[in-house]
């Protein structure tokens, strides 16, 4: 059934979404280089595993999140990927994904592993928030894709409330990812398998956030209710943010200390 208040005629330029399928192709094509000669370097699949984690999210979740936000695409955009709640998807939705997820998340993984604790997570937040906002706002403008409904917090088309909601992916994906691994050692083969499930569990996770607005979006509010649920998701999202950061400070002081502890083992004996 198709929304009654959705922009069903909305058209984009062609030569807008063009430069859009570029540009991301080209981001993708590098991430997955660089996780490549990671992987390669590391001896480990756990870099590419976190990016087809991501694309898997990609691949399943963006039309759910698209109609309880109230995201809106037009009907004649190139290689769509997908048509759920009467409304087609492009395939840049799936790649976007796969990157904030799962790229984001393993280098604030590799972050936490090299003991940098709050400030890596605080990095990655504000990192990927403000690229969220860079990105979003031009392609709002040249008409690729709309925010409809009464949406709440609204500059240039776009709802600041999803600048956290977007910043705080990565850290979710990423904190799972140290926690499956560095914390819940196992196997290779199964550490891997438990990365690559960790950008899905994080996807998971963000609806909490997301559903106070979604419920607001969808119901005949007035438009202050619908303000208090996008600074409820804003709270959600930073009290998120603060504990990820506290158990990342945690974890590098543990590091310190067991590093410490091995180079004064050794005057010990």
């Amino acid at each position: 059934m198709l929304p009654t208040d959705a922009p069903l005629e909305m058209r984009s330029p062609e030569a807008a979404y063009t430069t859009f399928y570029a540009l991301f192709a080209l981001s993708t094509a590098l991430t997955v280089g660089w996780l490549a000669l990671r992987a390669r370097r590391e001896r480990t699949w756990q870099p590419l595993a976190a990016m087809l984690g991501g694309l898997a999210v990609g691949a399943v979740v963006p039309p759910v999140y698209n109609a309880l936000t109230k995201v809106w695409f037009p009907s004649n955009i190139p290689v769509p990927f997908v048509e759920a709640f009467g409304m087609q998807d492009p395939l840049f939705d799936v790649l976007g994904y796969a990157v904030f997820i799962g790229f984001g998340g393993y280098v604030l993984l590799t972050q936490l592993r090299a003991g940098h604790g709050a400030r890596a997570v605080y990095l990655t937040f504000l990192w990927w928030g403000v690229a969220d906002l860079l990105l979003e706002i031009p392609f709002l403008e040249w008409g690729m894709y709309q925010y409809y409904g009464d949406q709440p917090f609204e500059i240039a088309g776009f709802p600041l409330h999803w600048v956290f909601l977007n910043g705080l992916v990565p850290v979710l994906a990423g904190g799972l990812m140290y926690a499956v691994t560095d914390r819940w050692p196992g196997s290779q083969r199964g550490e891997t398998w438990r990365v690559a499930a960790c950008p899905a569990l994080a996807g998971a996770l963000l609806m909490i956030p997301i559903f106070p607005v979604a419920t607001a979006l969808h119901a005949d509010v007035p438009g202050a209710l619908r303000e208090v649920a996008a600074l409820v998701a804003i709270a959600t999202a930073g009290a998120a943010l603060a504990a990820c950061a506290r158990l990342a400070d945690r974890e590098a002081q543990l590091r310190r200390l067991d590093r410490a502890a091995g180079e004064r083992a050794p005057a010990l004996t």
